[in-house]
């Protein structure tokens, strides 16, 4: 008989394994987020927060705060959390490493990327950027973005690798001569440099900003994600009909970090919108075949096909398929 239950058992635990996923929707997702500022990359989940979007449709939303959207997907990757905002950059190497996530969705494309410098160390063009120090944060977009405006300009410079709130002081004490921060940084290096400020707005790279998720929250809380592109949906509507509130939200979600006359400023240099397209794919291509051709990663090498994987587009394509403008 004991023999039996064993057997039973064993048969049991053995047809789970190739059984799909059960739901089990807990109506809590933990979301991680980038430092306050963050709130512009990512203006739909700072609307939906603070308009209580998230709770109308059913679900609570707990924020934890990482320095950089790297940190964040590490995050995912480790477990700690659901779900987290991002630039596109740091799953193009989570997607080499065949790391097990997915995006979600994108929510901005930028489109004013700067470099910027101080008048005392030269900043005119992209070739004076030959032989300086540069300081950026080495795995995140704004790397990317460094090497395409270096590539450009045919020159070589010294990377620095700092945080992103260490570039603007340490451009200010002359530690680095060239800041390739993240947008959020930019009144903020106006300020500290007065001046000395100097910047170039760059035509050549346009970052975009997404949703990634662990593939286990997709799979076995599939009402849990519906709820939260649901409520993002909600508020990238609220976002498109009334900009005015929509920035005034964003300045108070930055919890002081963000001014008003900031915000006016860059708005139009963003382009919000949910769902896939084809030119993101595109730039996903393109920068893991930067990233191959670096041979930083040791058996990296992922095709189109192959990011086409990390995209997870059923859960916002059921929702509203006029957001998916993938090519079949």
């Amino acid at each position: 008989m004991k023999l039996l239950k064993h057997l039973l058992a064993a048969a049991a635990i053995a047809l789970s394994a190739h059984m799909p996923a059960i739901a089990a929707d807990t109506g809590k997702l933990v979301f991680g987020q980038v430092m306050p500022a963050g709130s512009l990359q990512s203006p739909q989940v700072a609307i939906a927060v603070e308009k209580g979007l998230f709770k109308e449709a059913g679900l609570q939303v707990e924020i934890v705060r990482f320095p950089t959207g790297r940190r964040g997907l590490e995050a995912i990757l480790g477990g700690q959390i659901d779900l987290a905002f991002m630039a596109e950059y740091p799953p193009v190497i989570a997607a080499l490493q065949k790391q097990d996530f997915a995006i979600l969705t994108q929510i901005a494309q930028f489109k004013g990327n700067r470099i910027i410098g101080r008048s005392d160390f030269g900043l005119n063009s992209l070739q004076d950027l030959a032989g300086k120090k540069i300081g950026t944060t080495i795995g995140s977009n704004s790397e990317y973005f460094t090497q395409v405006a270096l590539q450009k300009a045919g020159v070589k410079a010294e990377i620095v690798n700092l945080s992103p709130p260490d570039i603007i002081p340490a451009l200010d004490r002359g530690d680095i001569h060239v800041g390739i921060p993240f947008p959020d940084a930019y009144d903020k290096a106006r300020e500290v440099l007065g001046p000395r400020y100097r910047e170039i707005v760059s035509q050549d790279y346009f970052g975009y900003m997404v949703i990634s998720a662990s593939r286990k929250a997709i799979a076995e809380r599939p009402g849990d994600i519906r709820k939260f592109l649901s409520a993002l949906i909600k508020a990238n509507d609220i976002l498109l009909k009334n900009s005015a509130d929509a920035k005034a939200t964003l300045v108070a979600a930055s919890q002081g970090t963000l001014t008003p006359a900031f915000v006016e400023r860059i708005w139009p240099e963003y382009e919000f919108r949910l769902g896939f397209d084809d030119a993101f794919l595109d730039l996903l291509q393109n920068e893991a075949k930067w990233v191959e051709g670096k041979g930083v990663i040791k058996g990296g090498g992922i095709d189109r096909a192959g990011l086409r994987k990390y995209l997870a587009d059923g859960p916002i394509t059921a929702l509203d398929p006029s957001l998916n403008k993938l090519s079949k």
